[in-house]
């Protein structure tokens, strides 16, 4: 798999994430601070910030195995990206959600 390829992936993983907290949290976009958005950090990520932990967020939507495929972790892609490269990829799935 090339870079592109998993960049890609990366983004169409927390494209798939975006749109399954549209249809079960509704408005998200706007309870998120993209200032202190941290995809990294339990607390800071965008399940972190809308269900109080990373974790929690999972089990809320019913995906605790499914964290990469949403685009909530980096899982496997973290070899060839970071997570301010994920909270690259969130923030303008908020910001446009917000326009």
């Amino acid at each position: 798999m090339d870079v592109l390829t998993e960049k890609n992936d990366m983004e169409t993983n927390a494209e798939k994430g975006a749109k399954l907290l549209d249809v079960r949290c509704p408005g998200w976009a706007w309870e998120v601070n993209i200032l202190e958005l941290d995809m990294a950090d339990i607390f800071k990520c965008v399940l972190g910030q809308l269900y109080g932990t990373w974790d929690l967020g999972l089990t809320a939507l019913g995906i605790p195995g499914d964290s990469e495929v949403h685009g909530f972790n980096l899982g496997d892609l973290s070899y060839v990206h970071t997570y301010e490269e994920l909270d690259d990829v969130w923030v303008e799935l908020i910001l446009a959600r917000r326009s």
